[in-house]
């Protein structure tokens, strides 16, 4: 790379014309790299998949099945428009705060969803024999029971719906039944 000007002592040119062809290179130079570095600043300053684009809103509440708190239930909530979904698991007292759609305990998107309830931990492959579910005979093995109804797990056959929405407390009560 060539500096911006350079001194030659010669016969035939004087420091002047030598100054004048560096600056004349440097200005094309510029009429390239600036215009390039302006597309570069826009196209980077564009809306994306970031993180910050869409609201979001707390979400809490409380899930029971047959008037019974659940705890360790996984709660999907699924935008009807197909965004991304939120997801929080219930503690002890069926209770669950903070759901997650892009980092921990950011709340859920904002507008009409879909709600899910599993299990938080998948259930077992089929064949595999299980310890009784709840403890009744303990060592027994058997048939796995699904300790939420399959229905639950399907969020456009569960007839769970919620709506995210600003000024609300966002605070829901899903009552799920075995039967």
């Amino acid at each position: 790379m060539k500096p911006c000007f350079e001194i030659h002592h010669h016969s035939r040119g004087s420091l002047l014309t030598d100054l004048h062809r560096s600056n004349t290179n440097l200005e094309s130079r510029m009429k390239f790299f600036v215009p390039l570095a302006i597309c570069f600043l826009l196209v980077s300053l564009q809306p994306g998949c970031s993180d910050g684009e869409e609201a979001r809103l707390p979400v809490s509440g409380t899930v029971t099945l047959d008037g019974q708190p659940l705890a360790d239930a996984k709660v999907t909530l699924m935008p009807k428009d197909n965004r991304r979904v939120a997801n929080a698991i219930t503690d002890e007292t069926g209770r669950f705060d903070s759901a997650t759609t892009f980092s921990s305990g950011d709340g859920a998107l904002i507008g009409e969803h879909y709600v899910a309830i599993t299990p938080k931990t998948p259930p077992p492959m089929p064949g595999d024999e299980v310890s009784s579910p709840g403890g009744a005979e303990p060592g027994k093995k058997g048939k796995y029971v699904a300790p939420i109804p399959a229905k639950y797990g399907k969020p456009k056959e569960s007839g769970l719906e919620v709506e995210v929405a600003r000024g609300s407390d966002n605070d829901f009560v899903f009552e799920l039944e075995s039967r």
